[in-house]
């Protein structure tokens, strides 16, 4: 009986340890996620045609109805999407965009590109971590090119 009376009040003993030290520690602090100015004007018609390649139907019921998620995707396609170039040596190790899925969810008939015009790229078709705290970048296959995705932290 003293075994099991003594084991149950070790077993508490530990349970409330744990929890203490867990209240204890402080949460990491999210940082403040600021946009530019250049977010207040409206889409314009390449943007527009972007989303429509992506959303299809759904555009207006998850994009363009809701106004915070409107913000975010203004946001990428203006101001968190860059191609560079880059040396060779710097290329290694990088996925190419031939790994990263499509984003079809929306629009089976969606296409991958064959080739990436810098002034016409749709980086919404590519399942890419567009909330990650880090930049990503991602090299166009065969090339020296590399789509960099900025941290929307930056």
């Amino acid at each position: 009986m003293n075994k099991k009376l003594l084991s149950a009040i070790v077993f508490l003993m530990l349970i409330s340890v744990n929890t203490i030290v867990a209240q204890s520690q402080s949460p990491t602090k999210t940082p403040h996620v600021s946009y530019n100015s250049n977010l207040d004007t409206p889409l314009n018609s390449i943007e527009t045609k972007m989303l429509k390649e992506v959303y299809a139907d759904k555009l207006e019921e998850y994009i363009l109805s809701k106004p915070n998620r409107l913000l975010s995707v203004k946001n990428i396609l203006r101001n968190r999407i860059a191609i560079i170039e880059l040396p060779a040596e710097k290329l290694k190790g990088l996925k190419n965009l031939s790994e990263v899925p499509l984003f079809n969810h929306y629009n089976s008939k969606l296409k991958r590109d064959t080739t990436v015009d810098k002034n016409n790229f749709n980086p919404l078709k590519y399942e890419f971590d567009f909330y990650s705290r880090r930049a990503s970048f991602i090299r166009i296959d065969n090339t020296n090119s590399v789509i960099h995705i900025k941290s929307q932290m930056q």
